[in-house]
């Protein structure tokens, strides 16, 4: 469900986002940039929520970002749980920072095909990892 919603709601942030979007979306991808290893996971993973969180945002949809923030919510419960058991299920910084980029680029251009896939495949990816472990 999360893979579809969000991918949905990356397709018309890109569509609907206005010049103040554009800026906060330049911000963001600058700050994965420079983001690297030394600043640990909880760094990646702060940065990743409020990339989630803008493009939830930019969709101008309420509703649509307050259920994918729930499920949000939950799929980070998950991960952190099975981390801890499997380490190898953290995120590599490069897969995170690759998967948002292409976000945010589809946002910045409008181009919500490009928005779209990126979304869907970063959470498929993340399903898929969960479900090996399974």
């Amino acid at each position: 469900m999360r893979a579809r919603l969000e991918s949905w709601a990356a397709q018309l942030a890109a569509e609907r986002a206005g010049p103040a979007d554009h800026a906060e979306a330049r911000a963001l991808l600058d700050e994965l940039e420079a983001l690297s290893e030394a600043g640990g996971y909880q760094a990646l993973l702060t940065l990743d929520r409020r990339i989630n969180r803008f493009a939830y945002r930019c969709a101008k949809n309420a509703f649509l970002a307050e259920t994918l923030d729930q499920y949000h919510n939950l799929s980070l419960r998950i991960l952190n749980v099975t981390m801890r058991r499997y380490p190898k299920l953290t995120p590599k910084l490069d897969d995170v920072v690759r998967d948002q980029r292409r976000l945010l680029e589809g946002i910045l251009t409008g181009d919500g095909a490009a928005a779209e896939q990126a979304a869907a495949e970063h959470v498929t990816k993340f399903e898929r990892a969960i479900r090996n472990v399974i």
